[in-house]
């Protein structure tokens, strides 16, 4: 299927991946006192197993599956009620309590990262873009009528502005200043209608790949000579390229047609495959980007560790952690953001994505390790830098990974 499919069922995998990296402990089963593990062979003594952790009571029903996968897939049990709240309003407070060792009270951050950049991903496919995964057809009539569209419509709009001024025209005394202007605009309004008809037929032979047109010209429509082609060449390659079809190469562009655009070999590469399947290169840039996804987290902590590496008592480990809460709070706030996008929100999806992020950052920093105002603000606008830093990074590595 397409790419939707396929995110969704990346997202019950995560889900189910989240769960298992989160543990059975925490869920409530039914009391099996006495009975032996039937994982390990130990005397349960409780509801869970001392020796694996394994509940005591085991379901054995069709619907207890279906139970299962759905909080795999969710994951909206106690622990994820009292995560998400602080996750939004209180990063900083969620972070230290957790690198405290308030473990079995809140989601873990690895298994709430995975879940929210699937869960985000799956979000994305949904709400930009319709593509059903990758294709090697280029669909050249469409693209013929969509052109061919676009400049009749210019077509139309320059004859009826030429009619416009011969009506004002006769409203003017012969050999008055005023004829002489709109006599003016009628020859130049006349000499861009030429060039239109010009560019609509040039326009088709690009698009045939012919060399030669040879449909008969509908009423008022100039059949496309070469000599037509290359009038008014300024004009010409103005229409051409509103409507993202030129004929003539320009300077530089002599190394697209070798297929070099870049003295980097895997730049190059991933370059021309955009640009020979575009469609196949955005579907394989979309997989990419959210299976690696991961790689954010071990490229922002350097840079984490940078801005506290005179702090004694603080480790990699925090960094770990706050890297992955905040992860996890970026991917639920850009889904927000798609989501108000879709539905033609686009002023709140901006003001969320304006705004947000620097608040939650200073909020973070200055919970989860003990700030000052100054010190958290100061580390903000470097966190802000090293966002960009990270993304730009994370998207050069995705733009390689998918080229190959």
């Amino acid at each position: 299927m397409g790419l939707e499919m396929e995110a969704a069922a990346d997202l019950v995998t995560a889900g189910l991946v989240a769960k298992e990296v989160e543990g059975n402990k925490g869920t409530h089963g039914e009391d099996s006192r006495g009975e032996p593990c039937a994982n390990c062979g130990t005397p349960v003594t409780g509801n869970y197993c001392p020796n694996c952790g394994q509940k005591g009571h085991l379901h054995k029903s069709v619907l207890h599956l279906g139970e299962e996968l759905i909080h795999g897939l969710l994951h909206f049990d106690t622990k994820g009620w009292r995560t998400l709240p602080l996750l939004v309003a209180k990063p900083g407070e969620l972070t230290r309590r957790y690198i405290d060792g308030q473990r079995t009270r809140f989601v873990s951050p690895l298994a709430l990262f995975l879940f929210m950049m699937f869960f985000m991903f799956f979000v994305f496919s949904l709400t930009m873009g319709t593509s059903s995964g990758p294709t090697t057809v280029t669909e050249g009539k469409n693209g013929k009528a969509q052109f061919e569209e676009k400049m009749n419509d210019k077509i139309t709009h320059q004859k009826e502005l030429i009619a416009e001024y011969e009506k004002e025209l006769k409203e003017f005394e012969a050999g008055s200043p005023q004829e002489a202007k709109f006599k003016s605009k009628i020859v130049k309004a006349q000499k861009e209608l030429d060039a239109l008809n010009s560019a609509l037929a040039a326009g088709k032979i690009a698009m045939s790949g012919t060399a030669k047109f040879t449909e008969t010209p509908k009423p008022g429509e100039t059949p496309g000579k070469p000599a037509e082609a290359t009038k008014d060449a300024g004009i010409l390659q103005d229409i051409l390229r509103d409507v993202e079809i030129d004929v003539t190469p320009k300077a530089g562009e002599a190394g697209k047609k070798s297929g070099t655009y870049s003295d980097v070999s895997w730049i190059n590469k991933g370059i021309k495959h955009a640009v020979d399947n575009p469609e196949l290169a955005k579907y394989k840039l979309k997989n990419a980007a959210y299976k690696y996804s991961f790689l954010l987290v071990p490229i922002s902590m350097p840079f984490l560790w940078l801005m506290f590496f005179w702090r004694r008592g603080i480790t990699m480990y925090d960094h770990a952690v706050f890297s992955l809460y905040s992860l996890s709070f970026m991917s639920l706030l850009f889904t927000v953001v798609a989501t108000l996008g879709y539905f033609e929100f686009g002023g709140w999806a901006a003001s969320l994505f304006a705004f947000v992020p620097p608040v939650h950052m200073y909020l973070q920093l200055r919970g989860t390790y003990s700030l000052s105002r100054f010190g958290a603000i100061w580390r903000t606008c470097a966190l802000l830098l090293v966002t960009f830093i990270v993304l730009t990074m994370y998207a050069l590595v995705v733009l390689a990974l998918s080229a190959t």
